[in-house]
């Protein structure tokens, strides 16, 4: 990733919060597309949190979600 591209991406996640942050960091340790379960196994973070950081997310258009939770898949764009 090239170096302006990764500032761009950092500057957007701390705009969201610690929360969404820390989420999509785990999420792209799990790759590029991860199962809701799996995030929620590993995340540490209870399902509020979780779903709040998800939402945004996916409201900032940094992720897609396929599905309903807990059932859902999402993939970085």
């Amino acid at each position: 990733v090239p170096a302006t591209l990764h500032a761009s991406l950092m500057a957007r996640l701390d705009r969201l919060g610690s929360a969404a942050k820390d989420v999509a960091q785990v999420g792209a340790v799990l790759g590029r597309e991860f199962s809701y379960e799996l995030l929620a196994a590993v995340a540490q973070r209870n399902a509020a949190e979780l779903n709040g950081a998800l939402d945004q997310l996916v409201g900032a258009g940094l992720v897609f979600c396929r599905g309903t939770r807990p059932l859902a898949t999402y993939l970085f764009k």
